[in-house]
């Protein structure tokens, strides 16, 4: 009999014990998802203020890992084709005879060649060029020294 409630006395323990631990272990996974998601704002608020030309350094963009959102928000906007955009219809039917269709293609065609193609282009002036820089500036790809962020990922 007394084996009996020694028995008794050992499982309740147990199951006090358990309890703790498992109650512990909640506490634990509470904490973490709270900090995963100050981490996930943490990066959110970086990137925004990376995107909005506040220098962040590279080491911080590794550090938190903002890679990964930064590269699908570059490649959304790369691949973005010119038609959307306002140019006008000169520059329009260069880009089509130069086959010219998105804006990393522009962006080549700026940084690369330094519009050298465009204007070589038989009927495209100081003007057209203008258009282009205008239309890219309004659409946030470039800033009025005709840079951009984008350069770095063409």
């Amino acid at each position: 009999m007394a084996e009996h409630n020694t028995n008794n006395e050992s499982e309740a323990l147990l199951r006090e014990k358990v309890a703790k631990q498992e109650y512990l272990i909640n506490q634990m996974t509470i904490r973490c998802h709270a900090l995963e998601f100050e981490n996930k704002r943490f990066r959110l608020l970086l990137y925004n203020s990376w995107r909005n030309k506040s220098y962040i350094p590279l080491e911080e963009i590794y550090k938190y890992e903002l890679a990964p959102m930064l590269l699908e928000e570059v490649m959304a906007v790369l691949q973005q084709s010119l038609y959307k955009f306002d140019f006008s219809t000169r520059v329009r039917l260069t880009f089509h005879a130069l086959d010219i269709c998105t804006v990393k293609d522009i962006l080549v065609e700026l940084k690369e060649h330094k519009a050298y193609h465009l204007k070589c282009y038989r009927s495209f002036g100081s003007k057209a060029l203008q258009n282009v820089y205008e239309v890219l500036y309004k659409n946030g790809i470039l800033d009025e020294s005709h840079n951009s962020y984008l350069f770095d990922f063409v």
